[in-house]
């Protein structure tokens, strides 16, 4: 397994005062049409509300005074989501060059797994247990942020381990890394297939595998996840759902998976349906639920194989 020596951390200067004046300096000569480059970049990483909010803010700032108030924005809220992440996920944030050119040429033409929307997976070469998982391009609300969909993985794992005898598996989240040279999450490599790739005629289903019982798992977790931990994953479907090769007669053991946390959200975080009962607006957040999308895909599954 691929780990984050503890000399592959680097130490921060000793002469802050320095590094930051070298740092106005880069910044000072840039043009504005770098500079506007930077901003769009950085805004994608927020949430409509708080780029907003942001915006009205700043209307009159100078461009090189807002890059930089927009970008100690962003710094403080990664930040602040390393300090929600779930305990079972180990972040880095500083990286030797060294270790960064390693990881990069062991990955250079590295299988590809899975691609999504804005990102890809791929295998490790070298360690068949580890597979690993970029962005593609900036995610665009509501997709998470990778640090983001890192937190989420780590939460679905915590309760797909606190609620094993649904027999319902999440990836391992190994290690999360925030360098800007090498940012990804390294997870667990599934020896599974995902429904897409059946129904794509690319891999077939694993002998005994029994749909309607893996299904009626998937279903009670999530309705586990969404009712008692507050958690929606929002994207339950075909790619996302993986089907061990080897099937073992044994409710609590893992025979699917859910995978790809990019679009998940907690309670609080869900924009949740508003009716009206007894005259009176009411927040309807347990209108929201994974399950549905759950039995839109096993009846896709069970009339590709009929």
């Amino acid at each position: 397994m691929e780990r984050f020596p503890k000399s592959s951390l680097q130490k921060e200067s000793k002469d802050g005062s320095v590094a930051s004046e070298r740092q106005d300096e880069q910044e000072n000569a840039k043009s504005d049409d770098e500079i506007e480059k930077e901003i769009s970049k950085l805004e994608f990483s927020l949430p409509e509300e708080l780029q907003a909010r942001f915006d009205d803010a700043n209307q009159n700032v100078p461009m090189l005074e807002r890059y930089r108030k927009l970008k100690e924005l962003v710094d403080r809220r990664k930040e602040a989501l390393i300090d929600e992440l779930p305990r079972n996920v180990e972040v880095t944030k500083k990286l030797s060059d060294e270790f960064v050119e390693r990881m990069q040429e062991r990955l250079r033409g590295a299988k590809e797994l899975g691609r999504g929307e804005n990102g890809r997976v791929v295998a490790d070469p070298v360690n068949e247990r580890m597979a690993y998982k970029f962005l593609t391009r900036p995610p665009i609300p509501p997709q998470n942020s990778l640090i983001h969909e890192a937190g989420m993985q780590g939460r679905f794992y915590e309760i797909a381990d606190k609620y094993k005898k649904l027999g319902v598996g999440v990836p391992r989240l190994e290690y999360f890394s925030t360098d800007p040279q090498l940012t990804l999450i390294a997870m667990e490599r599934l020896d599974a297939v995902s429904v897409r790739d059946i129904l794509d005629g690319v891999e077939q289903l694993p002998m005994n595998a029994d749909i309607d019982k893996l299904f009626t798992k998937l279903n009670s977790f999530l309705k586990v996840a969404n009712e008692t931990e507050g958690l929606f994953h929002l994207d339950v479907g075909a790619g996302n759902v993986m089907i061990h090769r080897n099937q073992v007669n044994n409710d609590s053991h893992s025979n699917v998976y859910l995978i790809d946390m990019g679009m998940s959200k907690l309670r609080r975080e869900v924009k949740s349906v508003t009716l009206v009962e007894h005259g009176v607006f009411i927040q309807k957040v347990d209108k929201v639920s994974d399950c549905s999308s759950v039995e839109a895909v096993r009846r896709r599954l069970k009339s590709f194989l009929q």
